[in-house]
């Protein structure tokens, strides 16, 4: 019996009720003839008692009703309850078998009774396993996944009104035999260094998994080429690397190294080949080619040893300039100045390192391809040096040390932007000709067609070719070999005349050669001072400003950058960190204290209109404080006082 017809028999079981009750009503009324108030009275009563739970549950009480049940065993499923008399129980079907109750499939929860007919169907899954190998140069993968067999069975359950079916699985391996992996390995080319016993092991134990089925012979590495350097070279002492110590002896710094003439300055060890090893698939593997250098003899020097060794062939300065496949080993003379640079010397531009015993005096210019040392102040000048740069004053003057030099960056464009276009000359030529040799059956002169692509197509190359000449002439350091003798072509062919192809590639060799010497170089220099003043400032190395301090002036250090006194107004620009006695001044002149990944560090004070910019964020001092320092995080500028941890 469903639900609605049990409401039904309720309804219908109350209703005759109701009409016993009130018949009964109406015969107490005929006796009372007297009073139809009290009629009225005990109708209402009546109804009363009938609404009351205590009768609605006696006429429940009366009613015969019978709920079904469902049984699960494991012989099938047994059903108890007559359909349109009892309530029947629901059955709802699970995965892994199929209902059918009267030979039709049920998906859904569904009303059974005893006289339906009710089977079951248990599903088996069969799931195919997979082998793949991934091959690699000296190793090779087995991926193995091993078929499967599930099987459901039906799970009891004990008498209940609704019942959803359950099912339980078996699961069974279908592994793979040694000889279907083995044939996958053939398959995939695996021959060499096969791991036999893992092999067999994934077998016996039905592994799954990835394995490294086979191992390759590694080819080992080539040695590559050494240069060992004889000669010490310009090392500042380990006090100025330790920004703890701001208070350097500005004299203390190592001096020049010098050897004599017949000194041993650089040994060559040459590499060795490497070994061959074997991959997987049995092929050969080929070891990377050793990497080579060419040991370069410079002014000063002389090859030995069939190109082994260099020696000096002169008392002087030992240099190296190190290139990707090819070092220079020079030696450079120092220039000394006995009194001031002023318009009776003039300017001093040398390739080697310069000594001034006085001072530079206002609008005169001194470089040098070494370093420089100048014992007193330099005013209203342009100082340059490839190297350390020293000087006791700096008073309204460029000083730059290192190759980001004005000139130097020039100099590096400059030849850049002509070996482009001598390439595109090349390749213009080499398109052109065939065309001129298919209208023409006469000989055209080689460089009568480079002469007219020049003056047609590339009218920059004769300008570039005479500022490549003029650059490298005043360039205040040791030029190589390769680069003196480019600079002689270009002269000899200018305006230009006589070019050939072969000629314009010699050209683009040379100067390649020199783009990997002068402007790949990466070493440091540093400035060492003590007062600088309305001065700019800059070096890729770090910058040590050891007196009153920096008034005034841009400072921008590769590096670090260390003042023992004040810094007011201006700017203070380093990639590391920046040590400052004081920080502005009184007035609130502002000053931007910039680094670009370490900290700021204020050992005295620090005053309202500083600007503080570490990385990407930016913070501004609007008070006088104390001892500070001053880091990034992800959060922006932090800023702590020292006032406790200062001496």
């Amino acid at each position: 019996m469903s639900l609605d017809n049990l409401v039904k028999k309720i309804i219908d079981q109350t209703f005759s009720l109701n009409k016993s009750i009130n018949k009964n009503k109406i015969k107490s009324t005929n006796n009372i003839t007297s009073k139809n108030e009290s009629a009225e009275s005990n109708q209402k009563t009546s109804l009363n008692t009938l609404s009351d739970k205590h009768n609605l549950t006696k006429i429940l009480n009366s009613i015969n009703i019978n709920f079904g049940t469902i049984r699960v065993t494991q012989n099938g499923i047994e059903v108890k309850g007559k359909r349109n008399k009892d309530v029947l129980a629901k059955l709802t079907p699970c995965q892994g078998i199929t209902v059918f109750v009267n030979g039709t499939e049920v998906k859904e929860t569904v009303e059974v009774s005893e006289d339906d007919v009710i089977s079951i169907e248990c599903h088996t899954e069969n799931i195919p396993g997979n082998i793949d190998v991934e091959v690699y140069e000296s190793e090779a993968y087995l991926n193995i996944r091993c078929g499967k067999i599930i099987t459901y069975t039906l799970v009891e359950q004990p008498e209940q009104r609704n019942v959803t079916l359950q099912t339980k699985s078996e699961i069974k391996l279908v592994p793979f035999s040694e000889q279907e992996i083995y044939q996958r390995l053939q398959e995939s080319e695996v021959k060499y260094g096969i791991n036999y016993g893992l092999l067999h092991e994934i077998v016996i134990k039905q592994s799954e998994g990835r394995f490294l089925i086979a191992s390759g012979k590694k080819p080992i590495p080539p040695e590559d080429d050494q240069i060992v350097v004889l000669f010490t070279e310009d090392i500042t002492l380990n006090t100025l690397k330790d920004s703890s110590n701001i208070k350097i002896d500005i004299n203390s710094i190592k001096s020049v190294p010098s050897v004599e003439s017949g000194a041993l300055l650089a040994v060559k060890k040459p590499g060795k080949e490497g070994i061959p090893g074997i991959s997987v698939t049995g092929q050969p593997i080929l070891p990377r080619e050793p990497e080579k250098i060419e040991l370069l003899a410079g002014e000063g020097t002389v090859l030995i040893n069939e190109g082994n060794a260099v020696i000096a062939s002169k008392p002087g300065r030992p240099i190296i300039r190190r290139g990707k496949n090819r070092w220079l080993v020079a030696i450079e003379d120092c220039l000394v100045v006995y009194g001031d640079v002023d318009i009776s010397t003039g300017n001093q531009i040398f390739k080697g390192s310069i000594k001034i015993m006085g001072n530079v005096q206002d609008c005169l210019k001194v470089h040098a391809g070494g370093r420089i040392d100048i014992a007193g102040y330099c005013s209203k000048s342009e100082i340059i040096a490839m190297e350390h740069i020293k000087v006791k004053n700096i008073i309204n003057s460029t000083v730059q040390a290192g190759i980001k030099s004005k000139h130097f960056v020039t100099c590096r464009e400059n030849i850049r932007n002509l070996k482009k276009q001598l390439i595109d000359l090349t390749n213009a030529y080499q398109k052109l000709m065939p065309k001129i040799g298919a209208l023409s059956s006469k000989e055209v002169r080689e460089g009568y067609i480079i002469l007219l692509l020049i003056e047609n197509c590339f009218k920059d190359v004769p300008k570039l070719l005479r500022q490549t000449v003029d650059n490298f002439k005043i360039l205040p350091m040791e030029l190589p070999t390769f680069t003196t003798r480019l600079i002689n072509m270009i002269q000899k062919n200018l305006p230009p005349i006589d070019l050939t192809i072969d000629k314009i590639n010699t050209f683009i060799d040379a100067i390649s050669s020199t783009e990997e010497f002068l402007f790949s170089d990466e070493n440091t220099a540093n400035i060492y001072t003590e007062n600088v003043l309305t001065s700019y400032l800059a070096c890729t190395g770090s910058i040590y400003v050891q007196g009153e301090g920096c008034i005034n002036s841009k400072v921008i250090s590769g590096d670090n950058i260390f003042i023992n006194g004040a810094a007011r107004g201006g700017l203070l620009s380093a990639r590391a960190d920046i040590t400052v006695g004081e920080l502005g001044s009184k007035s609130c002149v502002p000053i931007i204290v910039s680094s670009k990944e370490g900290k700021i560090t204020v050992k005295q004070k620090a005053h309202a209109g500083v600007v503080l910019k570490i990385g990407s964020f930016k913070k501004a001092i609007n008070h006088s404080t104390g001892p500070i320092t001053a880091y990034a995080n992800d959060n922006g500028i932090i800023i702590k006082s020292l006032l406790n941890t200062w001496d």
